[in-house]
C-alpha cells in the first residue's frame, strides 16, 4: 500500500530496529488507490508542502504492538506535537487538492513500524531525531520519492 511518511535517519533506524540496514519511516498517511496522473500531481504538491516547512524534531518513545494477533507489528510511538500535526495537515491538504483518498479506518497514531513481528526491540527508551525528508513510497508507486524540507 502506498504511503506518505517521514524518513527516519539511518543512524536512528539502527538504534530502533533489530535488523541491519532497515529503512524506517514515520507514517503520516496510508493512501488508497492512486493513478499515475494523481501520482504526478501528488509529487508536485508534496514537493511544495516539504519546501514550505522547516525541519523539526520528533521523538520515538514507548514500544507498542499494533495489528492483529495473526499479524502483529512492533512499533515505536511518536508523541504528537504541533509541528508534526501542522506538517501532516499540509500533506492532507495536498492529497485532498489532488482528489486522493486516504485510509481513515483508525485515528492517526504517529508511529514507526520497527518489525513485522513482536520482536523485542533494542535501544534506548526514547530517541529524538530531526525531520528533514518527506517520502512517498509503497505499491503501486514504482519510484521512491523523497522531498527535502526547507533548509
Amino acid at each position: 500500500m502506498a504511503y506518505v511518511g517521514v524518513e527516519v535517519p539511518s543512524e536512528i533506524s539502527a538504534l530502533l530496529c533489530p535488523f541491519p540496514g532497515a529503512r524506517l519511516h514515520l507514517t503520516l498517511v496510508h493512501l488508497g488507490k492512486i493513478t499515475k496522473q494523481q501520482e504526478y500531481e501528488v509529487v508536485l504538491k508534496l514537493c511544495k508542502a516539504a519546501g514550505t516547512t522547516a525541519p523539526f524534531v520528533v521523538e520515538a518513545t514507548d514500544i507498542a504492538v499494533f495489528g492483529t494477533p495473526e499479524d502483529p507489528r512492533s512499533v515505536r510511538l511518536v508523541p504528537r506535537t504541533e509541528a508534526l500535526d501542522t506538517f501532516r495537515g499540509k500533506v492532507l491538504e495536498a492529497l485532498e487538492y489532488c482528489g486522493i483518498q486516504w485510509s481513515q479506518d483508525f485515528a492517526w497514531t504517529p508511529h514507526i513500524t520497527c518489525s513485522d513481528r513482536t520482536t523485542a526491540l533494542p535501544g534506548p527508551k526514547s530517541v529524538g531525531f530531526r525531520v528533514q525528508k518527506l517520502i512517498l513510497a509503497g505499491a503501486p508507486i514504482i519510484k521512491h520519492f523523497e522531498f527535502r524540507l526547507r533548509s
